[in-house]
């Protein structure tokens, strides 16, 4: 089978016989068989080649059905490099996944493991009784008042300390008035059946001078009453604070004039009285309740009881495990540096960096996107090299094809 250029450079030749008969001759058409019935007069001495297409040639066929391959593999790879980074970036595993704790979740945002912590917002918490003197009943001498040094904590992180003073605002007395200031961890005052005291609360910093604090808490425990509804123990908070009891609370609440009245429900004894803030059983629960206040200088609050036989001790807290709540705290990881120095002595310097494990996982997911990006980019230049070669080599046979068959023909 000559080339297109060498037909045409030798024509179509044919030679008539007498006589007419039907012959078959070969029609090729873009590479497509077709056979037509000719009516020819006369023998056919050599065969009438029809090619309306060039490029129908099989070897030409599959030489550039080859470039497009070529060129379709290269977009493939380029498609398959762009979404495997995507998907890699995505999935990749975090920095420092070989130090995952057992309590770890990988795909998450807690490479390193995690804390269960409690989160308890701004708390405050006696340390100390500075004065104590409330009403001037004693123990202490002095000015009116009891005055508290209190630490202030963010989520049990320490910011400063504080002093929080009460002063009585009504006559007050008791018997059991050298009792009052601490008792385990918790500030108190007693107060005598059929008695109540109101009291003003206030803030200082360590120099005297008046605090405004965004928020705080004040937690009243062990509400409760002695048989037969005497020496019934009550607050009123005035200034409409915020409330919290517990979910079965045995303290009955109810709005009075100038704020809100908690008042007790159920009999109790010393003998079930709270030791420790944070340990609380569910009655001892059930039988608190917390006031909190936003931005405040001061408050008052009254405490007492109803006619009985018994004094009362009011304990509270500056703060409340009643509203505090689990949460998990991500782990970071530290890198340490050792330098050693001169011949005559040697000075090691430690330097502690800590870093945020969702910004460190954040950087490697961009520089791995970006890897692949790269990668793609490269391979899309080395396909598009690939067919420009092609194509330049199939235009050169061509032509030496060409230039070939017409200096023959």
């Amino acid at each position: 089978r000559l080339p297109f250029a060498r037909r045409r450079a030798l024509g179509q030749h044919s030679v008539a016989k007498a006589g007419s008969h039907r012959n078959s001759v070969v029609v090729r058409r873009g590479g497509a068989m077709a056979v037509r019935d000719m009516e020819m007069s006369g023998g056919l001495e050599d065969s009438t080649l029809i090619d309306d297409a060039p490029t129908g040639s099989p070897h030409r066929v599959r030489r550039i059905f080859a470039a497009g391959a070529a060129l379709l593999a290269g977009a493939v790879v380029c498609a398959v490099l762009l979404s495997g980074g995507a998907a890699s970036a995505a999935v990749a595993p975090q920095p420092g996944s070989g130090l995952l704790r057992a309590d770890a979740e990988p795909d998450s945002k807690f490479p390193w493991g995690y804390d269960e912590v409690e989160m308890c917002g701004v708390d405050y918490h006696i340390k100390k009784v500075l004065h104590s003197n409330l009403g001037g009943q004693g123990p202490d001498k002095g000015p009116e008042g009891i005055k508290y040094l209190c630490s202030e904590s963010t989520n049990h992180e320490y910011n400063r300390d504080i002093i929080v003073e009460m002063n009585a605002m009504t006559h007050y007395q008791s018997k059991s008035a050298h009792m009052n200031g601490i008792t385990h961890d918790f500030g108190s005052i007693h107060v005598d059946a059929g008695e109540h005291v109101k009291v003003l609360i206030h803030f200082q910093d360590l120099d005297g001078k008046p605090l405004e604090l965004e928020t705080f808490r004040m937690t009243f425990y062990d509400l409760d009453e002695a048989p037969h509804h005497l020496s019934q123990e009550y607050i009123i908070a005035e200034g409409h604070p915020s409330a919290i009891r517990d979910r079965d609370t045995q303290v009955h609440k109810q709005q009075v004039h100038g704020g809100v009245e908690f008042d007790a429900t159920e009999i109790g004894s010393g003998a079930d009285n709270p030791e420790d803030s944070s340990e609380l059983t569910h009655t001892q629960k059930d039988r608190s309740v917390v006031l909190t206040y936003r931005d405040i200088k001061q408050f008052h609050v009254t405490m007492g009881s109803h006619h009985g036989h018994s004094p009362r001790a009011f304990e509270f807290a500056l703060h409340s495990a009643l509203t505090c709540h689990k949460a998990k705290l991500a782990k970071t990881t530290t890198i340490t540096t050792t330098e050693a120095a001169t011949t005559t002595a040697t000075m090691t310097e430690t330097t502690t960096t800590t870093f945020d494990p969702e910004a460190i996982a954040a950087m490697d997911k961009e520089k791995q996107g970006n890897l692949m990006k790269a990668a793609a980019v490269a391979g899309a230049v080395a396909t598009a090299a690939a067919a420009a070669g092609a194509a330049a080599w199939l235009a050169n046979r061509e032509q030496r094809e060409i230039a070939h068959f017409a200096g023959s023909s």
